[in-house]
C-alpha cells in the first residue's frame, strides 16, 4: 500500500537505474522494479559525466520506458555508443518519474 502513495513521488527509491553497452557498444538505460507491483511507466535522463573532471557535461532529453514488472527489468536504446566498457561508467542513468500500470 505505502509503495502506491509513495511511488509516484519518489521513484528512485523503488526503481533502481544504470547504463549498460552490448557486445556492439549500443549503449541502453535499464531499469528495474523493485516493487511487488507493476509500474506502467518510467521517465529516465541519461547524464554523461567528463572523465577528467567528473562533471555532468552531456543530458539527454527525458526518455519513457514503458512497462516494468514486479522484480524485472525493462530498457530503452539511448542512441549512443561507447568504444570500451569502462566508458560505460561515465553515464548514469536518473529515474526522474515513474507511475503505476493502470
Amino acid at each position: 500500500r505505502a509503495v502506491h502513495l509513495d511511488l509516484p513521488r519518489n521513484p528512485a527509491k523503488y526503481i533502481q537505474s544504470g547504463a549498460v553497452a552490448d557486445e556492439t557498444g549500443s549503449l541502453f538505460a535499464v531499469v528495474q522494479n523493485n516493487t511487488g507491483v507493476p509500474v506502467g511507466r518510467v521517465q529516465v535522463r541519461v547524464v554523461k559525466y567528463d572523465a577528467q573532471t567528473g562533471r555532468a557535461v552531456a543530458q539527454s532529453a527525458p526518455m519513457l520506458i514503458n512497462g516494468v514488472a514486479p522484480g524485472k527489468r525493462n530498457q530503452i536504446a539511448i542512441g549512443t555508443k561507447v568504444a570500451t566498457a569502462q566508458e560505460v561508467q561515465l553515464y548514469k542513468v536518473v529515474v526522474e518519474a515513474a507511475e503505476l500500470a493502470q
